[in-house]
């Protein structure tokens, strides 16, 4: 005959399994243990203190107004206690449970200490943190310290997570414990957390985890969790070339590579002169593209050297680029046939026009035949000019010194004539580069070595090879000169990216290159 339990009896048996332990199986007598005791502070029964049962699930509860607490029918085996109430420690103890005990285990709690602290002088990398102990607790003070992350869940972060601590003698400190802590190496516009800890002497929570979750566990003191954020950082600046230059106007570009956080108020550049190191006064930048900034600056003197340095500024720091020297024009304007309009320089008696040829007619009209524009792009900056054969270049003669596609007045430069620019570039071919080069990232590529002393201005146009394929633009500027190095080759003279040297050697005539032009 099978048993029958009524309903409600049944619906008891399932509510009680639910609710009292972690499993209910066949309950045979003995099957569950019990844990109950009281908690006290100096004593005296403690009420509402938290106690939990570390079990899968955790089972937590609170004690009565005697102190009193109890865990009913619990599966056997290991578990942790952990008793904890605000103002105290908290305290743990692990039990083993048998099948059919009731474990006694009673908890006398201490007071933890009470910690706060202040900020000040925060700047992009730095603050101090002062920490103060409002209360010891009922054990003395090892140390204390102040925890900062990254995360306000610092244990995912623990990377980011910095101690500094203080170590103190309870009797020195009357009637408050201090520290200051100065936190450098921060990152600049960034949000930290600070908190806060005091570690007390009491034997069996004298040491410290390095996750600050555990803390409380080892009798310390936590303060509140409070956040701050550190100032935007210097911006990152380039000055990236001085262009477009003229006797009076020359056009300066510059870049923001990072603006460290924060807004950028003011972009610009500040100009000095080159002889004397005067400060000439600064410019704001008109155009703003996104980092790139630039700025054409007017009421400048012919034949003059010139410094220029870009800047930002964020409204808490100013970022300052690389100084670059230039050189504006003499008063001597060049036109050619299609109005171009060039600007000359004068380099130690030699008069030069410091940009490259871009005509596309002779002096006297006529077409050119044998030109390009690198990679026949359109966007190309005008400054790098066209490319021609040196047939082109040389309107059809071989004859040094021959005009060419230069203006009236000027000429194909000789070798002679390239000779005595080196002179007059350092003196020898080994460094005559660096100075004929613009000390710039705009044309060039990031690696050029150049101070452009002289104003000549050379730029990287590249060329056309004879198998009608381009190279070279941002790395090598390649000029013809007027002088044959043999029947199928002309003497060229280079400028590389990454060498002070200016070279000389033959190229095919059917290469495209750069014309530089030079005064009769």
């Amino acid at each position: 005959m099978k048993l029958r339990l009524p309903r409600l009896v049944l619906f008891i048996f399932i509510g009680f399994c639910v609710f009292t332990t972690t499993s209910c199986l066949k309950d045979p007598v003995g099957q569950f243990g019990h844990i109950s005791g009281v908690i006290t502070y100096q004593g005296l029964p403690e009420s509402k203190v938290s106690i939990t049962l570390n079990s899968d699930p955790s089972i937590t509860t609170t004690t009565d107004d005697k102190g009193y607490y109890e865990f009913r029918n619990i599966i056997p085996g290991e578990y942790l206690l952990e008793f904890e109430k605000s103002e105290f420690g908290i305290r743990n103890k692990v039990v083993d449970l048998k099948a059919g005990n009731q474990l006694e285990v009673n908890m006398d709690l201490y007071k933890i200490p009470k910690v706060s602290f202040s900020v000040k002088q925060v700047t992009n990398t730095q603050m101090t943190v002062s920490c103060f102990l409002t209360s010891y607790g009922d054990f003395p003070c090892d140390s204390i310290g102040v925890a900062i992350y990254k995360n306000y869940d610092h244990s995912a972060d623990s990377t980011h997570v910095m101690y500094f601590y203080n170590s103190i003698n309870n009797t020195d400190f009357l009637p408050f414990a201090n520290g200051i802590f100065q936190v450098d190496n921060l990152e600049s516009n960034t949000t930290y957390y600070i908190q806060a800890f005091a570690l007390t002497t009491e034997p069996d929570y004298h040491y410290l985890k390095t996750d600050l979750t555990f803390i409380n566990y080892h009798g310390s003191g936590l303060s509140d969790i409070y956040y701050i954020k550190t100032l935007p950082g210097t911006p990152q600046v380039q000055t990236l070339a001085v262009i477009e230059i003229e006797p009076t106007i020359a056009k300066l570009v510059g870049k923001v590579h990072d603006n460290e956080g924060g807004t950028i108020k003011e972009y610009g550049f500040k100009i000095y002169d080159y002889k004397t190191q005067a400060y000439v006064g600064k410019v704001l930048a008109t155009t703003v593209s996104e980092t790139d900034f630039s700025v054409r600056v007017s009421g400048l003197q012919p034949g003059t050297t010139y410094l220029a340095k870009a800047y930002a500024d964020n409204a808490w720091e100013t970022g300052s680029g690389n100084l670059i020297r230039f050189r504006t024009s003499d008063s001597l304007l060049v036109k050619d046939y299609d109005g171009n309009i060039y600007t000359t320089i004068n380099i130690n008696g030699q008069i030069w026009l410091r940009e490259n040829m871009r005509t596309t007619h002779y002096a006297d009209g006529n077409s050119i035949n044998e030109v390009y524009l690198y990679n026949n792009n359109t966007s190309m900056p005008t400054a790098l000019g066209l490319l021609y054969t040196w047939k082109a270049a040389m309107n059809n003669v071989t004859t040094p010194g021959a005009q060419g596609i230069c203006p009236n007045g000027f000429h194909i430069p000789t070798t002679t004539d390239w000779s005595i620019l080196v002179s007059n570039s350092g003196g020898d071919y080994f460094s005559a580069g660096y100075h004929l080069k613009t000390p710039d990232n705009y044309y060039w590529n990031e690696s050029n070595w150049a101070d452009n002393s002289t104003g000549f201005s050379a730029l990287p146009a590249g060329r056309r090879q004879s198998n009608e394929m381009f190279s070279g633009y941002s790395y090598y500027g390649f000029f013809w000169s007027s002088t044959e190095f043999d029947d199928n080759n002309a003497s060229h003279f280079f400028v590389q990216y990454n060498v002070k040297k200016l070279g000389f050697e033959g190229a095919l005539k059917n290469f495209a290159e750069s014309v530089r032009c030079v005064k009769n």
